[in-house]
């Protein structure tokens, strides 16, 4: 029908752009978008409520919850769902096929945040749909929530917050720290944003004892280790800086 073949032609345009604009096809770039599909995303949004129909990766998955990414992105863009008594927590989501069901798995959920401001992703989509809040990089506390949100950055061009859920021991983090290759130094199981290792944001991160580390960008850190390792990557982030620059440099070269 009409119909059918608009919802066709709209889902074609939403993959086309998301092929371009994250990275799923290598050949072509975010130039490569054009209007007439940015027209039909927007299109299809409206129509579903739902973002990109984009298939997604899960994993990272743990007692406490679970870490998804999109398929086939270069630079991967981690997401994460956190449950805490029955309830979930989402932070910096990206949509695609298959997301509501996890959550749902999970538990009801009780809200999205966005730990750092050039992290929209599909934030307020995701939150709209499920019919809970959207906090965005909260430096307050939010309340009744089951986290502290400890501020990493707050200035006019970057502002980041990290989650700390103390019962579960999970430190839950934007760009502050990943595990990514440009990321990390020689060695490194994760490391500090290369933009913040000459200040690493020891004074909000230092003190915690995590068992659970989640990044938004690459497969968190998990088990007995995580503490000593969130330490070493504080403390030595400064000093390895120019082997993490070196390595970021070499991966961009071999892509």
């Amino acid at each position: 029908s009409g119909t059918d073949a608009g919802v066709s032609r709209i889902v074609s345009a939403a993959r086309r752009y998301a092929r371009c604009a994250y990275g799923l096809d290598p050949l072509r770039s975010s130039r490569d978008a054009n209007d007439s599909s940015r027209s039909a995303i927007s299109a299809f949004v409206s129509a579903t409520r739902h973002s990109f129909p984009v298939p997604l990766r899960f994993d990272d998955e743990f007692e406490h919850g679970l870490g998804w990414s999109v398929e086939g992105e270069r630079l991967a863009r981690t997401s994460h769902a956190i449950r805490t008594q029955d309830r979930v927590w989402l932070t910096d989501a990206v949509d695609g096929e298959g997301l509501d069901g996890r959550i749902a798995a999970l538990g009801a959920p009780a809200g999205v945040v966005q730990l750092l401001d050039r992290h929209k992703r599909d934030c307020a989509a995701v939150a709209d749909r499920l019919g809970v809040p959207l906090h965005v990089t909260p430096f307050t506390d939010v309340e009744g929530a089951p986290f502290v949100a400890f501020p990493i950055v707050r200035r006019r061009l970057w502002r980041e917050v990290a989650l700390w859920f103390a019962e579960q021991r999970i430190l839950v983090c934007g760009d502050a720290l990943g595990s990514l290759g440009y990321f990390r130094a020689p060695g490194e199981p994760f490391g500090v944003h290369p933009a913040l290792r000459l200040f690493p944001p020891r004074e909000a991160l230092a003190a915690l004892e995590p068992g659970h580390i989640l990044f938004g960008h690459g497969t968190g850190f998990h088990g007995p280790e995580a503490p000593g390792a969130l330490h070493t990557a504080l403390a030595t982030a400064r000093r390895r800086a120019p082997s993490a620059l070196l390595a970021t440099v070499r991966s961009m070269v071999r892509r």
